[in-house]
């Protein structure tokens, strides 16, 4: 019976197209709130059309609005959440994209458009294939519940006070589904059982009022040394974090998932892997299930950016008065954001350096789905039925905010699969194939008919 399904997205694909070039030539730039508004607002228009009454946008005081909206089936026995995001990251540097980040335009087969991976393009595909669906059979097979944030690139500051404002509805759902980019390379499909927790914070030297001449370095001290010299007490050369405590915590994966990476290691490519990323040699030259290891269990701590002095053309000594470094540490199970950040402040004080102001800018924890879940199998049934061999990974090498519907009060599995290669999310010339775009619509399609029946 999908069948017809299927039909009737083939019979209106070109029209899907043009819905998705309007979605993301729509700004919704999170960062500066550019098209925030305009975008919620289409948004909501979407849930609209596909039968929600009483869709509206949850605002909050000091944030963008969450699109929320219901649609009840009258035989239905189950309820998906269907969660997911408006906002983008800002598309600079302007100047690397092939096509204005904005205009959505088609070439070589694919749209180009920041947001057209992650992910208004998998939120277009969600809709049109539950628009689909509704015009063949007229009636979903289950209740949804709409939750489209538009905060998900600062971190979803306003998601737990969304869930504690509508727990008590949340509580009576049966899980939770992203429609997202997982494809590989090879456009074989993945689907992620977790994702990791994030501390997000920054660290700041500030060493005098203002910059000064560079021939006074002599005897005016440079802050951007001084957070050298704190980086270096943070982690060695081996890569092995240097912070007291902070693996104590960590769990080390089961032998499911262990089976889960060795299946991963026997198919990837990690040579195109590694041309695609433009590096030679992964770190400390890791390979096979050792890398796999690695990546998917095992916490992070990154510098994302340093901030301080003169990075202009040509030559200006000085000696900045100021200097910033943003840095972010990957949880993995058992850990927890709130003892890291003790963990960091701790090393900062133990090493002496007091001087150094520390802010923390987001967090949020780590989320596993077991393999059994009847959303899990829904999704992964899904792609073997439309004739895939999907990768199933126990976690994204990412973070984003899961934990607050699979953890306590909700308790529910949150799963997040789809179609789109996702390794240009955040960067110039970001896209979607028109490909990829109609199995994401056939995907969300066929995972409604699934889960009924799971």
């Amino acid at each position: 019976m999908i069948g017809k399904v299927y039909e009737d997205i083939d019979k209106n694909f070109e029209k899907y197209v043009k819905e998705l070039q309007q979605y993301l030539s729509q700004p919704s730039i999170s960062a500066t709130g550019e098209g925030i508004e305009e975008t919620a607002q289409m948004t909501a228009e979407y849930i609209r059309r596909l039968g929600s009454k009483d869709v509206r946008l949850v605002r909050f005081k000091d944030g963008h609005p969450i699109v929320y909206g219901t649609i009840t089936s009258k035989n239905a026995e189950k309820t998906l959440v269907l969660y997911n995001m408006y906002d983008v990251q800002p598309p600079e540097p302007l100047e690397e994209w092939i096509s204005p980040p904005f205009a959505a335009r088609i070439v070589d087969g694919k749209v180009i458009a920041r947001g057209a991976v992650n992910t208004k393009g998998p939120v277009m595909g969600m809709f049109k294939g539950l628009e689909s669906y509704l015009n063949v059979y007229g009636e979903f097979p289950v209740n949804l519940v709409f939750i489209i944030e538009g905060e998900e690139e600062l971190g979803s500051p306003h998601i737990p006070e969304f869930v504690k404002m509508y727990e008590d509805d949340l509580k009576k759902c049966d899980a939770v589904y992203m429609h997202g980019n997982d494809q590989e390379e090879d456009d074989t499909p993945a689907v992620h059982l977790g994702v990791k927790g994030l501390l997000y914070f920054e660290m700041e030297a500030e060493m005098g009022s203002r910059d000064v001449h560079g021939s006074l370095a002599t005897i005016v001290p440079n802050p951007v040394w001084k957070l050298v010299w704190v980086l270096k007490t943070m982690k060695d050369e081996s890569n092995r974090i240097l912070i007291k405590g902070i693996y104590d915590d960590v769990r080390p994966p089961t032998n499911e998932e262990i089976e889960m990476v060795k299946d991963i290691a026997a198919r990837k490519d990690l040579q195109k892997f590694k041309e695609f990323l433009g590096i030679k040699e992964f770190r400390g030259d890791l390979q096979g299930l050792d890398l796999y290891i690695e990546n998917y269990f095992k916490p992070t701590l990154n510098i994302d950016g340093i901030v301080s002095g003169y990075t202009g053309p040509g030559t200006k000594t000085l000696v900045p008065a100021k200097a910033r470094i943003k840095m972010d540490i990957r949880l993995v199970p058992n850990m927890t954001s709130e003892k890291v950040w003790t963990l960091v402040q701790n090393h900062m004080k133990e090493h002496g350096f007091n001087d150094i102001k520390l802010i923390k800018r987001s967090a949020y924890e780590w989320a596993r789905a077991p393999p059994s879940s009847h959303i899990a199998k829904s999704v992964i049934n899904s792609l073997k039925q439309l004739g895939y061999n999907p990768l199933v990974y126990p976690t994204l090498e990412g973070s984003a905010p899961f934990y607050i519907f699979s953890k306590p009060p909700l308790n529910l599995p949150f799963v997040l699969a789809g179609f789109a290669y996702g390794f240009l999310a955040h960067a110039p010339n970001e896209y979607i194939k028109i490909t990829q775009y109609r199995e994401s619509i056939r995907l969300m399609a066929t995972i409604l008919e699934n889960f009924k029946s799971s």
